[in-house]
């Protein structure tokens, strides 16, 4: 059934209130009531509708009511758990069907099978890295009930996909035909592989601690132990007590590390020198000087004290990068005791960034380090067995074969120790790395967690959820009355002492965990005083140790520092302001903060350290000048194709050469390309920008020598560990005044811009890059074909979606926006969509949608409508 689209509008909940005021006022003319009860006549009638406005809409049994907004964003309708999920997958197929083909094929490692040889060593990676038996094992313990949103979900894409196969000159999708495949069916574990492979495997699953004693057997080889040490200390410390956190100070547990990373473990000495391991994601982005890693999101919440005309507000924006389809997918779940509405990655069957009516609820990858990796020796006569715990046991095998499209099948052994997957195998040296994963087990849990999230009614059943799950996610809650909060999830490791997390350990049992530390040590908050809660992936409090990440650490130099000031400008803010903040936040240069005011130092002191063919005194002080009167925006409104103005192609050529001065004679030529990238938008994007690993270690290193190479910040005062490994400790310096290196690397910069552009500084300009809307997933998928990457004209640093959630009077509204649009779907004839693209405009003009919620606002968006029937 379709029914004809009313005329589109953008407040359904005002054309609800205006209907039922026409039909109050008919009631009154029909029937005289007298002037002195009206008021109270009324008000009472007024809840009567509303009241009607919000029932949950009735159906059928056996039916699904899908209702379709004005960009194509699904509300589903139904009276039981399976029906409403069932009507979830169909929709989904009908919008998102070869892009949720192509992330089932990636996570469970069957690429090759119908794109070719060139996935197959994808295929091996990622098969390698999960366990299908024990996925299978939590999904086999499901109630019937937890089953059903996981079985409804894949049986109402295959009906989907009944229909495309009905009709497929209408429905198949285009890119099955361009690429010669048919769509395959879906059952529950697909769904739930779905999930675990996008999510804990993607953000959860991080690991650099092979590439780290890489990283640190090079340093070995330039310089004695101790610096060696104290150099791998200020590269990837385990504290910065200057590092901004989301959780306030005067509201943080107190924390004692078991490990201060001061003393080198002695077990360093034992481990074998490994290959350098490739990047796990080789699709996305360059910004961070490491390709494909997630890039990540930002968030702010406001309570009431902060603001002029709500009781609370939540702005999100989580970044998954941009890709087209897009990775956002927006959906209304409605009866069976769900009452949400928002969006969600990937179309999982759960929300991730939205709200029930009661409380809203977003989330930022928290990166805390879940993950360990163990060296295990194998017997020196059966390579087969590896030592552990006093004995040899044997490796676990799967064997597995991986069908390749065109070519033959290929026959792969997989291994586990008592750890988990084997990751490495060096036959060379005689040990295997496997990965230790606090999460392996608990995958499921977690995703019925979240789908149990979207039931919850107040602060304490949404921790009761977060307590349940075992990846290390940020999560912000925001309920009707407009109460703020933030929890950072996850099952932490209880380490031995001498662990050093950064780094692999003896696989042998003596640093094996003792267990797991209890939720409720986990970084959280209620309510803060300051009045508001700010997250883009910081440190989540004081004390909570860095992981193995050299590519996302946590240090005094972090672009939360944007939104900080943001939100210190004023004493109190607008919903409406709090919503602007991301448009200055998206242009906003990360590393100006740090670096401009120490050049202004360094150059109103005599300038020393000019030869004869560097710029003049006064050149510089022109080019400073430069640096202070811009606003520090990285924008093209003129849409010329190039960044406006001087700043950016100032501090980009400074930035460039500042990192090579100071960091390349102590790292190394060979170390150097993890720290060498500026992080600015100088090429194609596909990921957020954030301080450049080498930046933080320059800021962090400037900040130790001003404070006397270990000063004050060298006590232990308050208890955490900061001498020698806060990013101090070794003086990259060399002896020299840092602020002379910054003038003369500020110098270069400005000889090399000048011979580049001419004199004239008004006309030194960078390329603008466009945001271009990928055709290939995080694993370097396709996920459409050729000529379907959208873009908009200018790279920004902001949310693959925001939504805008506002608390006030009892209620909870919602907007989001994402693009390119709710819909892939390319018909075999290759017209798109009318949803394909059709939130490009409102996305790159920081716009924002409603989001109906009560079925009178989805009745006032609704599009078009479809019933369709549920198998019993």
């Amino acid at each position: 059934m379709r029914i004809v689209p009313p005329l589109r509008g953008d407040r359904p909940r005002r054309k609800a209130r205006a209907r039922g005021g026409a039909i109050i006022q008919t009631f009154f003319m029909s029937f005289p009531v007298p002037q002195r009860f009206r008021p109270a006549l009324l008000s009472a009638l007024l809840i009567v509708f509303l009241a009607c406005a919000t029932a949950t809409v009735a159906v059928q049994p056996g039916q699904v009511r899908i209702v379709r907004d004005h960009y194509g964003v699904p509300h589903i309708y139904a009276d039981d758990v399976y029906a409403l999920f069932y009507g979830y997958g169909y929709a989904v197929g009908q919008d998102r069907l070869f892009q949720m083909e192509m992330m089932k094929r990636t996570t469970s490692g069957r690429v090759a099978e119908v794109l070719g040889e060139r996935y197959l060593e994808l295929d091996r990676t990622v098969r390698r890295g999960f366990s299908p038996a024990l996925l299978r094992r939590q999904m086999d313990a499901l109630q019937d009930d937890d089953l059903a949103v996981f079985q409804g979900y894949a049986d109402g894409l295959n009906a989907w996909i009944a229909e495309v196969e009905k009709q497929p000159r209408k429905f198949m999708p285009r890119e099955y035909l361009d690429f010669d495949f048919r769509p395959s069916t879906w059952d529950a574990y697909d769904v739930m592989l779905l999930i675990v492979g996008s999510m804990a495997h993607r953000y959860a699953d991080f690991n650099e601690e092979i590439n780290n004693l890489v990283f640190y057997q090079r340093l070995l080889r330039r310089h004695d132990p101790d610096t060696a040490w104290r150099i791998f200390n200020a590269a990837l410390p385990l504290y910065d007590p200057k590092s901004p956190t989301t959780v306030p100070d005067e509201e943080a547990r107190a924390r004692r590390p078991s490990y201060t990373g001061r003393v080198r473990p002695d077990y360093l000495r034992h481990l074998p020198s490994p290959p350098q391991v490739g990047a796990v994601f080789e699709a996305g982005g360059g910004n961070d000087g490491k390709r494909g890693f997630p890039s990540a999101s930002n968030i702010w919440l406001a309570g009431k004290s902060k603001l002029t005309d709500a009781d609370g507000v939540l702005v999100n924006g989580p970044q998954f990068g941009w890709i087209n389809p897009s990775y956002v997918y927006g959906v209304g779940l409605h009866g069976a005791g769900f009452e949400v509405v928002g969006n969600t990655l990937l179309a999982y069957p759960f929300m991730l960034f939205s709200h029930n009516g009661r409380i809203a609820w977003g989330s930022t990858a928290g990166f805390g380090d879940l993950v360990d990796v163990y060296v295990s020796e194998l017997h020196p006569e059966n390579p087969g067995e590896y030592f552990h715990d006093g004995e040899y046991k044997p490796l676990q095998e799967r064997v597995e074969e991986i069908h390749v499209k065109g070519g033959a099948a290929a026959r792969e052994v997989f291994y586990r120790t008592v750890y988990g997957p084997v990751v490495l195998h060096d036959a060379e040296n005689g040990v295997v790395y496997s990965k230790k994963r606090a999460w392996e087990g608990g995958e499921v849990e977690t995703a019925l967690a979240w789908v149990a999230l979207a039931k919850a009614r107040d602060y304490a059943a949404w921790r009761r959820a977060l307590a349940r799950m075992s990846t290390n996610i940020n999560f912000y809650f925001l309920d009707a009355a407009g109460n703020i909060a933030y929890t950072h999830s996850g099952r932490y490791p209880w380490r031995q002492a001498g662990h050093d997390n950064r780094l692999p350990a003896p696989g042998d049992g003596r640093l094996d965990w003792r267990g797991y530390l209890p939720f409720a040590e986990n970084p959280h908050v209620y309510n803060p005083r300051q009045g508001v809660i700010v997250n883009w992936n910081n440190r989540p409090e004081r004390g909570w140790p860095n992981s193995d990440l050299w590519w996302r650490r946590w240090g005094e130099a972090d672009r939360v520092d944007v939104l900080l000031r943001e939100l210190n400008a004023r004493e109190r803010f607008s919903s409406r302001q709090l919503w602007e903040i991301n448009r200055r936040a998206s242009f906003a240069d990360v590393h100006l903060r740090y670096l401009l005011p120490r050049l202004e130092r360094a150059l109103e002191a005599p300038v020393e350290f000019l030869s004869a063919d560097s710029p003049t005194p006064a050149m510089l002080r022109r080019a400073r000048d430069v640096l202070r009167e811009w606003d520090g925006q990285w924008r093209d409104e003129d849409r010329d194709g190039e960044f406006d103005g001087a700043g950016p192609a100032l501090m980009q050529t400074w930035t460039r050469i500042l990192l090579r001065m100071v960091l390349r004679d102590d790292v190394g030529e060979e170390n150097f390309a993890r720290f060498a990238a500026t992080g600015y938008p100088t090429a194609p994007v596909r990921a957020s920008i954030a301080v450049a690993p080498g930046v933080k270690m320059i800021v962090a290193n400037l900040a130790w020598l001003e404070d006397g190479g270990g000063g004050s910040r060298g006590s232990d005062s308050r208890g955490s560990d900061s001498r020698g490994s806060d990013g101090g400790g070794y003086d990259f310096f060399n002896g020299r005044e840092p602020l002379s290196v910054l003038a003369a690397a500020f110098a270069q910069a400005v000889a090399e811009l000048t011979a580049a552009h001419g004199a004239d500084m008004e006309r030194w300009r960078l390329e603008a890059q466009p945001l271009v809307f990928s055709r290939f997933n995080f694993r370097g998928v396709e996920q459409t074909t050729e000529g379907n990457e959208p873009r908009l004209p200018v790279v920004m640093n902001r949310g693959s979606e925001n939504n805008w959630f506002v608390a006030d009077g009892g209620r909870i509204a919602g907007r989001d926006v994402f693009a390119p649009g709710q819909s892939g779907f390319i018909d075999p004839s290759g017209r798109r969509s009318r949803h394909y693209d059709d939130q490009m405009e409102l996305y790159g003009g920081f716009g924002s949608k409603a989001l109906p919620f009560t079925p009178g606002e989805v009745e006032g968006a609704r599009e078009y409508e479809e019933v369709i029937l549920v198998p019993r």
